[in-house]
């Protein structure tokens, strides 16, 4: 996998810019372009509000400013984006514009603009995006500062599913382009002693060996789908996935985990499976990967597919993550969400349950009790507002 562009969130915190260094290694080694983002968050209220969040733009700029100068200095293609809107979102939809994209970002911090890395927007991140997303999990302050890392093993978590072995190919080609070695990992559960009456007690131990030997075997196979000339380790593991992946990364000092996680559109985007959630929080990097659909799953023209319908503003094809009750905003566009031409109700010309002329009088503006917002099949999205640095 040579990513295009590695798009990286942030907030002028030295944790948001501890995945600089990591960014750095991928674009020096894929040539790919470094693009800056960072997100104003529209504050409530008058005069307060407003001047907040002004005071936050100039910050956020002149941050971009002085990391854009620095890589610019050092070789780096780079290019920036000033964005206003939810954060978790315009994150989403820069990476969703690159078909070529992968995003780098922290995923917690500790005060002040730091808030964003507190899980809310990195969380929603790592379980909406559709693009490869690299997690960098800073666990203290050596880890702020400027050395470079040292990619020397990637992990691939497997457990015997065609998901897992999605990974493979993209492990493979890194760990071809970063000169590292490869870890096949396979977590086995512990068969407790069960006994079903005197004459029925089953030999655990013999079974537990049996599990093993069928683990380190399937691992092989997956090891000969890999080249023959990549340094490859197999490594067979006991107890509950997620603490017994997580812990083979720590003890055995794995520099990054690459693995793909379920969730493709819709309320199941949102599903993280509890070994990737907990690996992405062990302190390891994680590149998670969201394969491309199975060819069931295909789009055609006349339907698009189920996973693909969600949420999106009518005026501009914004995805909507947010309740739309009230008087939301699209965070792109600024138009009122809470609009006949969102509602399940709306049929291009008019709403079903009321003719124009009755609706517009029961229900001035905004005001219909009865609106629903629709899902929909995504719309080409309109560009991003983007401000390089002066």
């Amino acid at each position: 996998m040579n990513p295009r562009t590695l798009v990286i969130p942030l907030d002028g915190s030295p944790v948001a810019d501890a995945v600089l260094p990591y960014a750095e290694v991928f674009a020096r080694t894929t040539g790919a372009m470094l693009h800056l983002v960072a997100v104003v968050e529209s504050t409530p209220g008058e005069t307060f509000g407003l001047e907040l969040e002004t005071t936050r733009r100039q910050l956020l700029l002149a941050h971009l400013t002085v990391t854009a100068d620095r890589l610019i200095a050092a070789g780096f293609s780079v290019a920036t984006s000033l964005l206003t809107g939810y954060a978790a979102d315009e994150i989403v939809a820069v990476a969703d514009e690159d078909p070529g994209a992968m995003i780098v970002m922290a995923t917690h911090a500790r005060a002040g603009l730091d808030r964003w890395f507190l899980g809310s927007v990195a969380d929603k991140v790592m379980r909406t995006a559709t693009r490869p997303t690299l997690l960098i999990h800073p666990t203290d302050t050596a880890s702020l500062d400027r050395a470079e890392p040292a990619f020397r093993r990637v992990m691939v978590p497997l457990d015997g599913s065609a998901l897992a072995e999605a990974a493979l190919p993209v492990a493979a080609e890194l760990a071809a382009t970063l000169g590292t070695a490869v870890t096949l990992v396979r977590a086995e559960p512990w068969i407790s002693p069960v006994v079903m009456g005197e004459p029925y007690a089953v030999d655990t131990t013999r079974v537990n060996q049996d599990v093993a030997e069928a683990a380190r075997m399937y691992l092989e196979t997956a090891r000969g789908q890999l080249a023959a000339g990549l340094p490859v380790e197999i490594e067979v593991v006991r107890g509950p996935a997620g603490v017994a992946l997580a812990d083979v990364a720590r003890d055995e000092q794995i520099d990054l985990i690459v693995m793909t996680t379920h969730g493709r559109g819709g309320v199941r985007r949102f599903v993280l499976g509890s070994t990737a959630d907990r690996l992405v929080r062990s302190g390891v990097p994680v590149l998670l990967l969201r394969p491309a659909p199975d060819a069931g799953e295909s789009e055609t023209a006349e339907q698009p597919p189920v996973e693909q319908r969600a949420p999106h503003c009518a005026a501009c094809g914004r995805l909507i993550l947010l309740a739309v009750t009230g008087d939301e905003r699209c965070p792109r566009c600024r138009v009122h969400l809470h609009a006949c031409v969102n509602c399940v109700f709306w049929d291009t010309t008019g709403c079903v349950l009321q003719r124009p002329e009755q609706h517009d009088q029961a229900w001035p503006g905004r005001a219909c009790p009865r609106f629903i917002f629709r899902e929909t099949p995504p719309r080409p999205r309109l560009p991003a507002q983007t401000e390089a640095p002066a």
